[in-house]
């Protein structure tokens, strides 16, 4: 009995890539450094296949080089803000459940990338390495648009960061 439980169980469950490579074919599109007040917080990087910014659709990924500790718990706490910009507070509570599960303290040096595959599933990497996903393209979107979208708390990194403006700190 318990076997056949499994194997429903296994039958149901989402496909997920457990070890999804680092992307390495992708083009810069635009690149910028945050600061709040006088605190480095990190550079941002957009890549795509093809460089330039077209929209919100696509493969694309953005990596966050971080110049500061944050603890998780903040980092969660500054996504779920964010996010309130841009979806409901019911799809919220759950992303963040998920993203509890496998995002970390991060230092100065380390790397957070955000990968959107070509179906729309958000691919999590820390220092290049895969580890995790929300196969949800409503999500990828919300969270992108944290960083993409004119509404976004930083408009200026934003266009930077589509590549319609040169590099600088944005503060």
């Amino acid at each position: 009995m318990y076997i056949k439980v499994v194997l429903i169980c296994m039958l149901f469950a989402p496909v997920v890539k457990g070890d999804l490579s680092f992307p390495e074919d992708l083009k810069k599109v635009g690149q910028a450094e945050l600061q709040v007040l006088w605190f480095d917080i990190y550079e941002a990087r957009l890549l795509n296949p093809e460089g330039i910014y077209s929209g919100s659709g696509g493969k694309m990924m953005l990596t966050l080089d971080y110049k500061r500790r944050i603890s998780v718990e903040d980092l969660l706490d500054e996504t779920e803000f964010q996010l309130k910009r841009f979806a409901n507070s019911s799809d919220i509570r759950g992303w963040l459940s998920q993203l509890e599960a496998f995002w970390v303290t991060v230092k100065k040096g380390d790397q957070l990338a955000f990968y959107i595959d070509a179906q729309g599933g958000g691919h999590f990497f820390f220092n290049q390495k895969w580890i995790g996903v929300i196969n949800e393209p409503d999500f990828s979107q919300a969270f992108i648009n944290i960083w993409l979208s004119d509404q976004s708390s930083y408009p200026r990194l934003a266009k930077r960061l589509r590549g319609e403006l040169t590099n600088e700190k944005i503060n």
